[in-house]
Parts: C-alpha cells; structure tokens; sequence
C-alpha cells in the first residue's frame, strides 16, 4: 500500500511545479465559459481519475463521459469557485475534500465554450453522491489503464468542409474524446516529462 500512496505524493509534487493560474473571466466576457474539476485519488489498484457520465435528462452532452464540471454562472466569483460548486452539485464532494494542485491549459469544445480545467487531489472519495439528474455513473480509471495502448481509439468525423481526426479512449467500454481526452492526454504529458 505505501507504494500506491508514494505515486500520488510524487504525481502531486510534480504537478505542483507547474504554475497554478486562476483563469480571470474578464477577458471576452462573452466567449461561455465553463470549469472542469480533474480529480486525482488512490486506489488499490493505482493513482486514478474519477470520470462521471452524463445522463440523458442534461442539456448537453448527453451520455457523454467526462470531468465534473459545468458551465460559469454569474453568482461565481472566479472559474475556480464554478469547479467547487459543479463538483459539490453533481457528485457531492466539498472542497474541503479536495486539495487543489495546479491548473491546465483551457481547452475550446465543439460546442464553443472554453473550459478551464484544475487538478486536485480527492482526499476522501467516501462521500461521493452522484446527483442523478445530472450524473448517470462514476467511475474511476487509473492512469496506467489510461496510458494502455489496447485502450486508445481514433475517431473520425465528417463536417461539410473536411474530415476530422480525433483521438481517444475507453474507459468501462464507453468512449472518451474531444475535450475530456485531450485534458487528459495533457496531464499525463505533465506527469511523465
């Protein structure tokens, strides 16, 4: 077990190198914006993340696997408030379950929002209550999993100007991509350098 609990210590101490940037909003206030919560804890089995997928009674992205998160309401003060409030309502998890590590690279969806992903390590993953309104299931991959080659997939799509390729991976035989897969990909390029 120390060996397990020794991988997240050296995960965290290497991501914490990385500059944490509290992403300000006051830039092209009318891009949407919206906030993701990457969350790291220990498993048995490994270092791992904690996926959800979505439900069919949301919005958007329906059925989609992806991180906790949501879109920037106006009663947030900051991108990093909206990640704290979506994980407290989808999931259950509090801040202070949660200890922030560093911030990634924004990533821009499909759909025209720009999503700010922050890392953090889920100290205590024993009061997850997913909100069944928003989230269908909670899962949990670990990074080597992730990084398994039988596990990586390249999707196609046709749009009325050119194909596009797009890289991804599964995870409980559903499919992650887009946005979620390459936020991953990002923090495992972070921890492996």
């Amino acid at each position: 077990m120390e060996n397990i609990h020794n991988s997240i210590i050296k995960i965290k101490s290497k991501l914490k190198l990385l500059k944490f940037q509290e992403f300000s909003d006051k830039k092209s206030s009318r891009i949407p914006k919206a906030a993701v919560m990457v969350l790291l804890t220990q498993k048995n089995n490994g270092t791992s993340i904690l996926l959800v997928k979505r439900s069919n009674e949301v919005s958007n992205h329906k059925g989609e696997i992806c991180f906790p998160g949501g879109k920037k309401e106006i009663s947030d003060k900051s991108l990093l408030d909206t990640a704290y409030r979506e994980i407290e309502e989808e999931i259950g998890v509090s801040k202070k379950s949660i200890e922030i590590i560093c911030s990634l690279t924004p990533e821009v969806t499909r759909t025209g929002y720009v999503i700010f992903p922050y890392v953090a390590h889920l100290i205590d993953d024993s009061n997850i209550k997913p909100d069944k309104k928003e989230i269908e299931e909670v899962m949990f991959i670990t990074l080597d999993d992730i990084q398994d080659p039988k596990r990586k997939r390249t999707i196609d799509f046709l749009t009325k100007k050119s194909r596009i390729r797009k890289n991804g991976f599964l995870v409980n035989d559903y499919l992650v991509w887009g946005a979620t897969s390459n936020i991953t990909n990002e923090l495992l390029i972070k921890i492996n350098q």
